[in-house]
């Protein structure tokens, strides 16, 4: 598993989504946002190419899950990738992966969750109310 912290200064990422264009995420300060990946090579993919169908809702399910008790209130899922808590989004899930033939080759999974809300975002939420600090989080789940 990769953890990525941001500790000082801001993160801003860039990407290209086909189909929408460039795509710029800028992230709140040190401590606001907490990611972290998971790489499923080959040899650890037992599963049906099919489970892929519904794995970002599965991963969601078991965050949602696990950070009930850290956020003092119960965490949902929207299909087919946000966490919420009540209306607001508290993070999402991203599952990619490679194929070869019919198979997948390796499959990665990334969840990015706010610790804190970002201030200019009316519809996000974040978990630092309720005095959580990222290390609660990761080790909730």
């Amino acid at each position: 598993m990769l953890v990525y912290l941001v500790r000082h200064g801001r993160v801003m990422l860039e990407t290209f989504i086909p189909g929408r264009g460039a795509l710029t995420i800028e992230t709140a300060d040190e401590g606001d946002v907490v990611g972290w990946s998971w790489l499923f090579t080959p040899y650890r993919w037992h599963y049906d190419a099919r489970a892929l169908d519904v794995l970002s809702l599965r991963v969601g399910l078991y965050c949602a899950q696990n950070l009930d008790a850290v956020a003092k209130q119960q965490v949902g899922v929207k299909w087919p990738n946000d966490l919420m808590l009540g209306v607001k989004k508290l993070g999402g899930i991203l599952v990619e992966a490679r194929w070869r033939g019919s198979d997948p080759d390796w499959v990665a999974i990334g969840v990015g969750l706010n610790v804190r809300a970002p201030a200019d975002q009316p519809r996000a939420a974040g978990l630092q109310g309720s005095g959580v600090s990222r290390n609660d989080a990761l080790y909730a789940i």
